[in-house]
């Protein structure tokens, strides 16, 4: 099992980071935004990954879009962990890695954190306010605070009873189905097809 190496948390200067040229991530000058007033409100919450390079800067492997923020916003150093001399592939796999895996959300779960961050105990924030910082515009969070309120087994029994009617509907409009069946004769192998309605 591997061990966690600390020596290899730093604190780096800001000006010793560069971005990554082949950073995979697409640009989003909206999500940009919320990420300079998420770093703005919390500080720096998650850290940058870095490799040394011969030229004594440190390239980012997980954390460019961040580095950005942190240069717009005048933060000087940032805690990184540092990969040390790693190869271009070896880089380019930790950005994958440490990147994409993501657990999927229940909707339902966070509609219900969402609410208690603005109905709770303690609460303090409006769906305004917490658009800022969100990877959610108003639209999305006014969607997910509705979803604790809504009555799931009332739709499944209204969402049967309509799909019930359908299917009578449809039976009246289409009494018969046309059937078409393929053969061969067992005894002389001669191909036919039979039609007809099924009731």
């Amino acid at each position: 099992m591997p061990k966690l190496n600390d020596a290899r948390w730093v604190k780096l200067s800001v000006d010793k980071l560069v971005a990554a040229d082949w950073n995979y991530k697409v640009e989003d000058p909206d999500q940009e935004e919320k990420l300079i007033a998420n770093i703005k409100r919390n500080g720096q919450v998650e850290n940058i990954l870095v490799r040394e390079l011969e030229s004594g800067f440190y390239e980012v492997i997980n954390g460019n879009h961040r580095l950005d923020a942190f240069k717009k916003l005048g933060i000087p150093t940032a805690i990184c962990y540092n990969f040390g001399e790693t190869s271009d592939a070896q880089a380019r796999r930790i950005a994958v890695e440490t990147n994409e895996p993501k657990f999927r959300r229940d909707d339902a779960k966070l509609a219900v954190l969402i609410k208690e961050m603005m109905d709770g105990p303690g609460s303090e924030f409006t769906l305004e306010d917490l658009s800022t910082t969100m990877p959610f515009d108003r639209t999305a969070l006014e969607g997910l605070v509705t979803i604790p309120g809504f009555d799931l087994d009332k739709f499944k029994k209204s969402n049967d009873k309509e799909l019930a009617n359908l299917a009578k509907k449809k039976e009246k409009k289409t009494p018969g189905v046309s059937i078409t069946v393929h053969a061969t004769c067992p005894d002389c192998g001669r191909k036919f097809k039979v039609s007809g309605k099924k009731k």
